[in-house]
């Protein structure tokens, strides 16, 4: 495909603390296939407290590719994709996360010409928790995420489907247009606020183009503190979702609750129980380790090593946990989202920037450039 028939592309990466990561993922992102003159990097970076500032700027100054760094005083995610769309001047804005490994150098590319192809507006991605190096606790964690006690059987982002679906689990590059008919994401949401604005598309008729070309591999959590903690952070984003559009409630959001409850309540089943009690409730535990075992590794699927089968069962369990103690913090009555959402774009400070090979350390305005940005349109 001729490259002046490919749309301009702005990257757009909302980071917080990705220190061990962020270096390959924007290490990848440089070497994308993409003509340099219609693409541009924005990464938008949360008040990192590691060394994630420094490396970025690192990877700027080595780099020949159009590339910003924007501070997020707010920190939300939500408020860092707002920051990058208000900076954006590519036809297109994709959403990039800064802990993932891209498999090949055409995934840029092929996003370009499927928007030509297939008349997009909107487009998907799998995100497969396959990248290379991961631990036996990461392979449990993988194992759980994808299985059908992991995640909605409405979505499609650990799928190989190819095709128009909705945007709602998938959603991630957008015709920049799109956010000034339907506004930006929710600022009130630090989770989920990628799922509530592709609803708002999907009640609109939009739909996404979503390919097993455009996958991008994510990290699973390397500890079972961290697994608790975003799983929280997403329970709390659902819940909010849902008292906000209460025509998306489903049974299965309420699964964690259920099993976290007999979890907790199996104790008490023990030490109440009479003589022969406890080896009713020894035999139900086993049976229920087994039917993690077997979602997470059905029939056909490749079963890991013993350590990782060993681990499924503790990963299932705080996944749940997490899920449930984030579903009962967003029950509480001060923690329901606003329904508003943002339309206008904040003044925003590039502190660093990258073009045609050369860096400079920016304050605020610059000759040529100003650190508040319009409204797209």
């Amino acid at each position: 495909m001729p490259e002046q028939a490919l749309p301009s592309i702005s990257v757009v990466v909302p980071v917080l603390n990705e220190e061990r990561f962020i270096e390959n993922t924007l290490s990848q992102l440089f070497s994308q296939s993409y003509p340099d003159d219609r693409v541009e990097f924005l990464i938008v970076d949360g008040g990192s407290t590691d060394n994630t500032v420094a490396l970025i700027e690192s990877q700027m100054a080595s780099t020949s590719r159009r590339a910003k760094l924007i501070t997020n005083p707010k920190g939300r995610s939500s408020a860092g994709r707002n920051l990058g769309i208000c900076a954006a001047q590519g036809d297109f804005v994709l959403f990039v996360d800064g802990h993932v490994f891209i498999p090949h150098g055409r995934v840029l590319q092929r996003m370009g010409e499927a928007v030509v192809e297939q008349g997009a507006e909107v487009l998907g991605r799998p995100q497969p928790l396959t990248p290379p190096g991961l631990s036996c606790l990461q392979q449990a964690i993988a194992g759980v995420r994808t299985s059908p006690l992991g995640h909605s059987k409405e979505s499609f982002i650990y799928s190989r489907f190819e095709g128009h679906v909705s945007p709602l689990s998938v959603g991630v590059m957008y015709k920049r247009s799109l956010f000034s008919a339907f506004g930006l994401f929710n600022e009130s949401f630090d989770a989920a606020e990628d799922v509530e604005f592709n609803y708002r598309l999907e009640k609109a008729g939009i739909t996404a183009y979503v390919s097993p070309e455009f996958a991008i591999e994510y990290y699973p959590r390397s500890g079972l503190r961290q697994l608790f903690r975003q799983m929280e952070r997403y329970g709390i984003g659902r819940t909010r979702f849902i008292r906000q559009y209460q025509e998306r409630i489903r049974a299965e959001m309420f699964v964690p609750l259920v099993s976290s409850g007999l979890l907790v309540m199996s104790p008490f089943l023990y030490f109440a129980a009479e003589p022969m009690r406890p080896l009713l409730v020894i035999l139900a535990v086993v049976c229920v380790l087994m039917v993690m075992l077997l979602a997470a590794y059905p029939q056909g699927r490749p079963r890991p090593g013993w350590t990782v089968q060993l681990l499924t069962p503790v990963c299932f369990v705080t996944i749940h946990l997490g899920l449930a103690s984030g579903i009962l913090k967003g029950m509480r009555p001060g923690a329901k989202a606003t329904s508003g959402t943002a339309t206008g774009c904040p003044s925003q400070t590039v502190v660093y920037a990258a073009s045609s090979g050369t860096s400079r350390r920016l304050m605020g305005d610059i000759a040529g450039e100003s650190a508040v940005v319009k409204k797209p349109g």
